[in-house]
């Protein structure tokens, strides 16, 4: 039978008090640190950690109690006490002069380099740099300590006091200050050092970090110690609940919680299959977490993603992850609206919200919520526009049954006229009069058809003969304009349930904007295709021009009727109705229309159309 080696404490305090103007910070702590030990203190903010580690320093004396080291009592037990015993800790508040350089803070009150009272800055600098580097820290010994970054001093002052090859080092929270590339260098030191025998006793809020170094758990609660316990017997989710959450003056113990580990599971469960973007991140930007629907919107699968900076994960969004960083240095919970981002090379609209995650009092993390609302935005603006029509649609019904009564009234007078005069510069003006008025009959005609919902004679057409033959129709026109019109269709008929003759409208009217838009000639593609259109396929057609566009604050406007982009020249009938009718014909069909511009320039239609299965339809 193997015997187990007893391993002696070095320091073991026993009923250790100690407070400041009447409120306790230590009440009756026993504890103790053996040789190659790691100990984890954790505890909220206040309980009482940092007290504990300047008592084992030596940096406070405690009011009642005593310390032994090697197992001897020590009266008086101070800061050089425990220097002599090599105890040394690495406080919270930087101990590094910022005016000196790495190497002379790493050798400060060291005598390498002084020779015959003659002090050689070059060779300290080099004794310094290989230190560094054996160890794989690449920070120049030459920099002053004031240009470094929070993260390169915590590695400095641990450094530092691990030069001087201490019996124990207290760590008060020097860890959490580390970026995760110099935490993952650190570790490894820490260990080889406890290899050789030392104590590494570290005062810490990262829970995670505790089970890949630590052997024993000490928690603190509000000045008294809670339970030391060794890490491979203590449960993940009842350390938190001891650390950080009320515990009952008579609760002795903490059973393992069954309903709260499952309700965290399903928890985690729902977070990961969210139809949204979730990422979790540290407090260093590193993430963490992310989730399927993240998996599948950054086409991350079969990608190492994790433990990388979340600007590697939001390449090119940069305005995204400025918004992040402020946040997260913030410490709050916020949100972004209508955020523009580049996914996968696509433009998207989205909403982003950051929530800070608390461990007590401390932030472990942030969870990203970037939820894509492009398809909703798209929505939102068809049904405000479809609103807008109808508005207009409603004054349009009524403005045109006013004009048409006068109207037939003056057309009556001038049959009159031209039936009963025999001269002809009389007839030649009613004649002309009479144009007019059939002008004005025609935008009444545009103005009706805002309101009219009539689906009457629709019937199902073959897109690509009508294409066919309207193109056949134009090519004269076009040739004349120096335009290339180009007709990419599917192989297979396609159908939509309408009216041929209001297709042809709407097609004339998106031709017609792409000729005045480019009136020195150039290349207009039209194409067939299928799509989705609220769930059920449909048939499209792409209609994209190589002219200038469309300006930014024109593009969610330019269905709105009496709304026009050219500024010298006339849109139909001079008043910007095209579009508006043509929006208003594919509403009808149970379709949409949407515009937006080409990367590479110029503007592309997209007609979404039902597809038409029955012959006729009442």
């Amino acid at each position: 039978m193997e015997l187990k080696t007893y391993n002696p404490p070095i320091i073991r305090l026993s009923n250790v008090s100690i407070g400041y103007n009447n409120v306790k910070a230590l009440i009756n702590i026993d504890f103790s640190i053996s040789s190659g030990e790691t100990i984890a203190i954790i505890g909220e903010h206040g309980a009482g950690k940092s007290s504990l580690g300047m008592v084992l320093s030596g940096m406070l004396t405690p009011h009642t109690g005593q310390i032994f080291l090697h197992g001897t009592s020590i009266n008086q037990y101070t800061l050089k006490t425990a220097h002599r015993n090599n105890i040394k800790m690495v406080y919270q508040e930087s101990m590094l002069n910022e005016h000196f350089t790495v190497a002379e803070n790493i050798l400060y009150k060291s005598n390498y380099g002084t020779s015959f009272g003659f002090y050689s800055k070059k060779k300290v600098n080099q004794h310094v740099k290989e230190y560094l580097e054996k160890n794989n820290i690449f920070i120049d010994p030459k920099e002053l300590v004031l240009n470094l970054s929070l993260s390169e001093r915590s590695v400095i002052e641990i450094m530092k006091t691990l030069f001087t090859e201490p019996s124990i080092l207290i760590l008060d929270e020097a860890l959490e200050k580390l970026s995760s590339e110099h935490f993952s260098k650190i570790i490894p030191i820490l260990l080889e050092h406890k290899q050789k025998g030392m104590s590494l006793v570290t005062i810490t809020h990262k829970i995670d970090d505790i089970y890949t170094f630590a052997d024993t758990i000490t928690v603190l609660k509000e000045g008294s110690l809670l339970l030391t316990e060794k890490v491979d017997n203590i449960n993940k989710l009842n350390l938190i609940r001891m650390a950080y959450t009320q515990v009952g003056a008579n609760e002795t113990t903490i059973k393992h919680d069954n309903d709260f580990y499952q309700i965290l599971k399903y928890n985690e469960a729902i977070l990961q299959f969210l139809p949204m973007n979730i990422i979790v991140i540290d407090d260093q930007l590193i993430i963490k977490m992310v989730n399927e629907q993240c998996i599948e919107s950054f086409n991350l699968r079969g990608k190492t993603f994790l433990n990388t900076p979340i600007s590697a994960l939001l390449r090119g969004n940069k305005k995204v992850i400025d918004l992040i960083k402020e946040s997260v240095k913030n410490k709050e919970s916020q949100s972004f609206y209508n955020v523009e981002m580049k996914i996968q090379e696509n433009s998207t609209i989205n909403n982003v919200k950051t929530y800070p995650v608390y461990d007590g009092v401390v932030v472990l993390g942030t969870i990203l919520i970037i939820e894509d609302i492009t398809e909703y935005n798209s929505l939102q603006k068809q049904l405000i526009l479809s609103e807008k029509l109808a508005s207009v649609g409603m004054l349009a019904a009524g403005v045109a049954h006013e004009i048409n009564n006068p109207l037939e009234i003056i057309s009556n007078y001038l049959s009159y006229l031209k039936y009963t005069q025999s001269d002809r510069d009389v007839i030649e003006s009613v004649d002309n009069v009479n144009k007019e008025i059939a002008n004005i009959a025609k935008i009444i005609t545009n103005f009706v058809s805002f309101s009219d919902t009539r689906r009457i004679g629709q019937k199902k057409v073959d897109i690509n003969n009508v294409i066919d033959d309207f193109l056949q129709l134009l090519k004269y026109n076009a040739r004349y304009n120096h335009i290339k019109i180009s007709f990419e269709k599917m192989s297979a008929k396609q159908f939509f349930k309408g009216d041929e003759g209001q297709l042809k409208q709407v097609l004339l009217n998106l031709i017609r904007n792409s000729f005045e838009a480019m009136p020195k000639g150039g290349n207009i593609l039209i194409k067939t295709s299928t799509g989705i259109l609220h769930g059920n396929p449909s048939s499209m057609i792409i209609f994209e021009d190589n002219g200038p566009g469309i300006n930014s604050e024109d593009i969610n406007a330019i269905f709105l009727p009496f709304y026009s982009t050219k500024s010298n020249k006339k849109s139909q009938l001079g008043l910007g109705l095209g579009l508006s009718i043509s929006y208003h014909i594919i509403e009808s069909f149970k379709g949409t229309l949407q515009v937006n511009n080409v990367d590479t320039g110029g503007c592309r239609f997209t007609i979404n159309l039902p597809i038409g299965n029955n012959e006729y339809i009442e």
